[in-house]
């Protein structure tokens, strides 16, 4: 709360107001409103008073009043308006306003009438302690334009310490003016109301705010924390309840202007969803764009999301939302929501390369490795007399590399055209409208998008919810409309062709997230749905999916559907049939439900992403395992194998016979084909050729020091250190660990926990065969194999998985390379332990096993409450330990790796330790990474190297990359925005960004990174950095300040620095995660500059910098003024 509010009546003001030169007068209180918020001037358009020398609420400057004066000849509120006139010879002065009550740091504004006869007006600002000495005096000019009423705007920042302000409308000298003021405004830009939540009784009668849906269950006021005031908004979602939040009242917003909207949040665990709702002036939603947000948990942080208002928006709802699928507990306050300042850089890709390379001169780019071609479903048209298929390909947008939808020629496989899908990652899905025009629903945007085959143009039509969407099954609909199966909560969604406006028809069951299968039937107007989740389920919709829902598959009328699976995956209908993919296997029922056929034995025989009409009404056309065609008969009810094999599923296509001959023009996995259905052969076959660069999975070590890059979802390239000519990518995957043995590279593939080998002798990237699996974990529930280890003197391959979907128990795989057998261990590993992690350590011949709390996607919490360091004896087959190598508790324990020495090194949460086998102890060497976020899975999360060519221990987690000295201790930050890492033969690291791959050059990196100076200890007189010094500041408290002067170099980490900090033409300055008392000013910085998630109490001057701050993602709080380079940090 703001405390000078607190004390108007008191001796303060008194003091301050006659330090402020207005003897005896009170605080202006606010006379009127604008856009909802008080003003804080009183006599805003100037009608009290006989003449300017006694005019309420304000005085005249210096006492100069042949410079300003009332006058009745223009007027656009009351009768008269304030005249200020100075001429080329005339002196400066102006009308100040009486002292007025503020809250340091917040934004404010100061506008008017202006009717601008000529000149220049300076909207000018003092701002005010509590002794009443001015801390700050900043002006704005303001022109409007000339002969005519307009309003002027400016904003202003008040320092920390301010409590008050005094505007005032000011004739500069040197400047001429003539001009008429009039409904002058100063208040708070915030356009919300109660913003710390201290009104009203509950959520559910607060001024200003509403329950979202009224489910209040989600929402409260807590008196156990705030940050202003005594109390905050409290929201938590728990597993299994709904989603909902809190909605502010609708504020006034101009289309084309940028918003932010900030508070205080005090995160326990999960992640807040922050929604704009932008209205027409009916009170539509136009578009509704969100934020995810996770500020650091266990402290309050300043948090700020910003929107651009589209066209036709006059007024905005700002949402604190749960969402579905995740937990959430946080407490949030001070909110405010008004037009941005400084509006912020978005960095091209260019420049995302540029900030990683510049935080250390031995980083190296070396390009984009992985490239793959992963294409949504399939739809088929027509253009230009052609057949084409409509596909949308993945991408990676965090890397500059967003979807691409591609209209192919199915004759003869060429690129007809294309369209950048900016913002998206991919789409799952799409179809054809009965218009011929194509929709699709991407992520991890959740937005819809639209092909128009008249225009060749493709359009972004906006967010379908305020949820975040993903789409899954679409199905065109009636009036060429388009039916979307959304996730989460099983919605049923429909687009108008003709308002563009997307309907919720329903919810299809509580028990239900997903929707993967939708297939509507003109004939009876009728929409089935395959839902799942949790069990497959088929719905009957009558009235276009408006009217009554039926069940008509499940387990009780298909008995068997439930095993292996949780979803009908795809559904179309031929004739009166409906054929639904339900695990690989193939259920046919008529249009009632009744079971025409369904064998639950009849395993991985239904293949691809659609089933399609054959040669006529009563056959359809489908793929099976190996890529044939398969034909079934809908009045025989009987299956036939044709002659026809395409190279890999069926994911869509049309028999055309208007040649004479039914032909079949598709779409498969291999790329485009056109098969002849009467002689059963193929006519032609291409592949697409299209293919982008893809996110770096991980990085593998492989034979000869060679280093291997893994993609997602599929891709295998090998890595060329020059970054000149990366190998051939293989298109498949998607690889999560490897080893090297007898110069073949194992791999393990995500899917099943594949064990697959690569051998350099015959491997052809071309061909996915020459990677044969050797076996799999799908009978033992094992899914995703995190970690692998050799063991020579057994000649054993040890590999370790996280548990299938919606299951807990993980397991180890034992692979004999003597005689090919393998074995699983699970339970005997531990109960519900998942394996991220393995090592094996040649001193004492033991595994070491690195485990996570978390388990497959979509499990329930096991109830295991730590992840361990696990001691696995080979010879004998057990456990003989389980270690929190950390100390406390940690949720995993991953990227373990052995040294020369027999050291076990690795990663719990944000801690780097090192085990030691001879004594038993555990030491924690240094904080490398984050600590775990409540109510998210984290499985893989670091990478432990060593470098033979210095012997140093580096570390990828979370996001940042360091380096750690064994004969030092110390634990250095090298750079940020680097993932994962692997060492080639030279001991040169190798890291990922999303798409991109950096080389840290190892050779002479520790002479760069030298602290001449650390400092862990209080210091209590200051810390002065002198030429030539590299100063290292960690975890310590600096009470004096610090000055860096020319040449110096500073680094300060998870520190406390109180008096404030001034650096001048330094070689260097980053902040990080650091509390900052008193004003810093950094200013001719020849080198790199950071200021990353820093809490500043006080102003922060940047300029004459070689760059701009970098804040490596790391948002800080500055509660004072920010200006020159450093505005909008």
């Amino acid at each position: 709360m703001n405390r000078w509010r607190g004390m108007l009546a008191g001796a303060a003001v008194v003091a301050l107001a006659g330090a402020l030169l207005t003897p005896g007068s009170a605080p202006a209180h606010a006379d009127a409103v604008q856009d909802g918020r008080a003003n804080l001037l009183a006599n805003a358009s100037f009608e009290e008073g006989a003449d300017v020398t006694d005019a309420p609420g304000w005085s005249v400057l210096w006492g100069r009043t042949e410079v300003v004066s009332f006058t009745a000849d223009r007027a656009s509120d009351g009768a008269r308006s304030l005249h200020v006139v100075r001429d080329e010879d005339g002196r400066s002065g102006g009308f100040i306003s009486d002292p007025v009550p503020v809250e340091g740091g917040e934004r404010y504004e100061f506008s008017f009438d202006q009717y601008l006869a000529g000149g220049s007006l300076s909207a000018t600002m003092h701002f005010f302690d509590a002794e009443g000495t001015v801390i700050s005096n900043t002006y704005e000019m303001v022109t409007t334009t000339a002969d005519t009423w307009e309003r002027g705007t400016a904003y202003f920042e008040a320092p920390a310490e301010a409590v008050a302000a005094r505007p005032i409308l000011y004739a500069a000298s040197g400047v001429t003016v003539d001009s008429y003021l009039d409904n002058v405004f100063f208040g708070s830009v915030n356009l919300l109301t109660n913003v710390s939540f201290e009104e009203g009784a509950d959520v559910t009668s607060a001024p200003g705010w509403s329950v979202l849906w009224g489910r209040d269950e989600l929402v409260s006021f807590s008196s156990e924390r705030a940050s202003d005031g005594v109390r905050s908004l409290h929201i938590v979602r728990e597993d299994g309840m709904r989603t909902g939040g809190l909605v502010s009242d609708p504020v006034p917003a101009d289309a084309g202007e940028t918003y932010e909207f900030s508070f205080d949040q005090y995160r326990v665990g999960g992640a807040l969803s922050v929604t704009f709702y932008f209205d027409d002036a009916d009170g539509n939603v136009i578009t509704q764009p969100y934020e995810m947000v996770r500020s650091t948990t266990d402290t309050w942080e300043r948090t700020a999301v910003r929107f651009e208002a589209p066209e036709g928006t006059v007024s905005a709802r700002l949402l604190f939302y749960a969402v579905s699928g995740a937990t959430l507990d946080t407490f949030i306050d001070r909110a405010h929501f008004a037009p941005a300042v400084g509006e912020p850089d978005e960095p091209d890709e260019e420049s995302r390369v540029e900030t990683i390379l510049a935080q250390d001169d031995n980083l190296e780019y070396l390009g984009t490795p992985v490239t793959t071609q992963i294409p949504s479903q399939a739809a088929h048209g027509i253009e230009d007399g052609r057949h084409v298929s409509y596909q949308a390909f993945k991408g990676d947008s965090g890397s500059g590399y967003p979807a691409t939808f591609a209209v192919t020629d199915v004759e003869t496989g060429d690129l007809i055209r294309s369209c950048v899908v900016e913002g998206a990652e991919a789409a799952r899905n799409l179809n054809i409208a009965d218009d011929g025009r194509v929709y699709w629903g991407t992520y991890h945007d959740s937005k819809l998008w639209r092909y128009d085959p008249a225009t060749g143009e493709c359009e972004d039509m906006g967010r379908m919810s305020d949820q975040k969407d993903s789409t899954f099954g679409m199905s065109p609909g009636p009036d060429n409309s388009m039916y979307i199966g959304a996730y989460p909560d099983g919605r049923l969604l429909q687009v108008d062709a003709q308002t563009d406006e997307v309907e919720l028809l329903r919810e299809i069951d509580p028990n239900a997230d997903y929707i993967h299968a939708i297939a509507y039937h003109e004939a009876t107007d009728t929409v089935y749905v395959g839902s799942g989740g949790q069990v497959p389920q088929i719905w009957k919709v009558e009235d276009a999916g408006r009217g009554e829902q039926t069940l008509i598959a499940d387990e009780s009328t298909a008995p068997g559907l439930n095993d292996g699976t949780q979803f009908v995956g795809r559904m179309d209908i031929v004739g009166d049939r409906i054929f639904a993919q339900v695990g690989l296997r193939m259920l046919v029922l008529d249009l009632d439900g009744n079971v025409i056929h369904w064998d639950p034995e009849q395993t991985r025989y239904f293949f691809g992403h659609h089933l399609i009409q054959g040669a006529d009404s009563e056959t359809a056309i489908f793929s099976t395992s190996g890529g044939a065609l398969v034909e079934y008969s809908i009045g025989a009810n009987s299956f036939r194998q044709t002659d026809i094999t395409i190279g890999g599923y069926l994911s869509n296509g049309v028999v055309d016979d208007s040649s004479g001959t039914p032909l079949l023009y598709g779409t498969s996995a291999s790329g485009v084909f056109v098969a002849d259905l009467a002689s059963e052969t193929m006519v032609s076959e291409n592949a697409i050729d299209f293919a982008q660069p893809t996110l770096i999975q991980k990085l593998l070590e492989g034979p000869d020091g060679s280093v291997w890059a893994s993609g997602y979802m599929v891709g295998l390239s090998q890595v060329d250190p020059s970054g000149a000519d990366h190998g051939p990518t293989m298109q498949r995957g998607q690889f999560e660990s490897a080893v090297v043995r007898d110069g073949n590279l194992y791999l393990g593939g995500y899917g099943h926990a594949r064990f697959d080998v690569l051998d350099p002798a015959t491997y052809d990237p071309a061909d996915p065969n020459t990677v044969p699996t050797l076996f799999n974990g799908a009978d033992e529930g094992q899914d995703r194999p995190f970690g692998m280890a050799y063991n020579p003197d057994r000649d054993e391959i040890y590999m370790g998985s996280v548990a299938t979907y919606g299951q807990t128990q993980g397991g180890l795989a034992i692979w004999d390379g003597a005689t090919g057998e393998h074995e699983w261990l699970t339970s005997e590993i531990g109960a519900d332990e998942n394996i991220v992690s393995v090592a094996y350590n040649p001193t004492d011949g033991l595994v070491y096993i690195g485990s996570t709390v978390d388990g497959g996607l979509g499990s329930d919490p096991s109830g295991n409450t730590a992840g361990k360091l696990i001691v696995f004896d080979p010879a004998t087959r057990s456990v003989v330990a389980r270690i929190d190598p950390a100390g406390a508790e940690r949720e995993g324990i991953t990227g373990l790796m052995v040294d020369p020495d027999g050291l076990v090194w690795g990663v719990a949460e944000e801690s780097l330790f090192a085990y030691d086998p001879a004594t038993g102890q555990s030491e924690v060497r240094g904080n490398v990474g984050g600590s775990y976020s409540t109510g998210t899975t984290y499985w893989a999360y670091g990478t432990v190297m060593r470098s033979n060519a210095d012997g140093l221990i580096y570390v990828s987690a979370g996001g940042r990359f360091s380096v750690h000295d064994p004969s030092t201790g110390e634990t250095t930050r090298i750079a940020n925005g680097l993932r994962w890492g692997a060492v080639d033969g030279n001991g040169d690291v190798y890291l990922s960004a999303g798409a991109h791959l950096f080389r840290y050059n190892v050779a002479g990196s520790t002479a760069e990174l030298a602290c001449t100076a650390t400092v862990t200890e209080p210091v209590s007189d200051g810390l002065v950095v002198s030429a030539g010094e590299m100063a290292c500041v960690d975890g310590a408290r600096v009470a004096g300040g610090v000055n860096v002067q020319p040449g110096g170099s500073l680094l300060v980490e998870g520190s406390t620095v109180l008096g404030g900090l001034t650096s001048s033409e330094a070689a260097t300055v980053q902040l990080r995660d650091s509390s900052i008392r008193g004003a810093v000013s950094v200013t001719a910085t020849t080198g790199a500059f950071v200021f990353a998630g820093n809490d500043l109490r006080g102003s922060l001057a940047c300029s004459s910098n070689s760059s701009e701050p970098e804040n490596e993602g790391a948002a800080s709080v500055v509660s004072g003024s920010s200006s020159g380079q450093c505005a909008g940090i």
